[in-house]
């Protein structure tokens, strides 16, 4: 071999070592490359399921609020519910009263006007007999 071959032979093992040490780098790249993207995209993954978790807690503790909220309003509709039929009780019970008291009412003002009525028969007898009477005494005064 002559010394030109030798020195292409060196050259291109050179060329050769430069080249696979440059796709050597290159795949050492690529691979940090992609453990790093892979790393990321795990780091991603889970802060998107611990913020899905927070905001799953969050719903749920609001959830929970509304719950209470609408058990404390249920609550207050019941007792409403309770006093207005207390009411409607006391009102019907109000309305028989008064009726009683309205029939009660009827029947003493029916006995008053009866009770008007006799006493003024018995005014009208009393004066009769007062006439009666007056005119007793002028026959007794005319026979003596």
């Amino acid at each position: 071999m002559n010394l030109v071959e030798e020195r292409a032979k060196v050259a291109l093992d050179s060329a050769v070592e430069k080249a696979d040490a440059a796709f050597k780098e290159m795949q050492n790249h690529h691979e940090v490359e992609i453990a790093r993207t892979r790393e990321e995209g795990v780091k991603a993954k889970d802060e998107a399921r611990g913020e899905l978790k927070r905001e799953r807690e969050e719903n749920q503790l609001r959830m929970e609020e509304r719950l209470d909220q609408i058990k404390s309003l249920q609550r207050d509709v019941d007792a409403a519910r309770s006093r207005v039929e207390n009411i409607h009780r006391e009102s019907e019970s109000a309305k028989l009263e008064m009726e009683a008291s309205r029939v009660e009412v009827q029947f003493k003002t029916e006995t008053a006007q009866e009770l008007r009525t006799e006493n003024q028969k018995l005014h009208d007898e009393v004066k009769a007999l007062k006439r009666v009477h007056e005119q007793a005494a002028e026959l007794r005064e005319s026979l003596r």
